[in-house]
């Protein structure tokens, strides 16, 4: 590895370390419950390991679940984590479906589709679902981050650095666009003959500099008005 072009990246690491912030963006657009992306990767997970799907298949399911909510699937090429047959996209729709219809309060979930999943696919969960550990795990927000761990293989990858720029752009572009902020921040690194290295990892910093902000309610980030003690 060319340190001075390349960097260790583990997707699967580096989408967990922002999953709560994207959960919360989820809730506010999206009316999920807190953990859900977790929790859609611990089933996707399950139901990837009764297919026996190869490592670097769960890897790509793990990472797709984690980030499922926010994937143009006409473009979804843009991170590399998916495949090109449809079954990740299958076992993730799956799994969505079984956190929606999932009451935590009542221990109570359907599986009834009305017919958006094949038969084999519920009776892969119905099976995977007998454990009472399954339900315990599957509410233990420390339990589904150590299923993940110890069922993945570590696929860190050696990417360049402008290639991590484009993941992180990603996020970053989530709460607005950041290309005017990028542009500034490129012209200002030229001007103090930043090395290539340290040109790129600026960049990453300022592509993510709003990340943060999509936990933060529309109501505090656009109140005219003074804020509160507590906001």
């Amino acid at each position: 590895m060319d340190k001075k072009k390349q960097m260790n990246f583990n997707l699967n690491n580096f989408l967990l370390a922002t999953t709560d912030i994207l959960d919360y963006r989820d809730c506010e657009l999206n009316n999920t419950t807190k953990n859900h992306s977790k929790r859609v990767a611990y089933v996707a997970l399950k139901i990837g390991e009764q297919l026996k799907l190869e490592p670097k298949m769960m890897f790509s399911l793990c990472a797709y679940s984690l980030f499922h909510n926010y994937i143009n699937r006409d473009n979804c090429v843009v991170l590399n984590i998916f495949d090109d047959t449809g079954l990740l996209t299958k076992i993730v729709d799956f799994s969505h479906h079984i956190d929606q219809t999932y009451n935590i309060d009542k221990n109570f979930i359907s599986t009834n589709s009305n017919g958006m999943y094949t038969q084999h696919m519920e009776d892969i969960f119905l099976e995977i679902s007998k454990p009472m550990s399954f339900w315990l795990d599957l509410q233990c927000e420390n339990s589904i981050l150590q299923y993940i761990y110890s069922t993945l293989y570590d696929f860190t990858t050696q990417p360049t650095f402008e290639e991590v720029l484009k993941i992180t752009s990603l996020f970053g572009n989530l709460y607005e666009d950041t290309t005017p902020l990028l542009e500034k921040c490129n012209i200002m690194a030229d001007f103090y003959n930043f090395e290539h290295k340290d040109k790129i990892t600026f960049l990453i910093a300022a592509s993510m500099l709003n990340f943060g902000k999509l936990s933060v309610p529309k109501s505090i980030l656009e109140k005219t008005s003074s804020l509160t003690s507590q906001e």
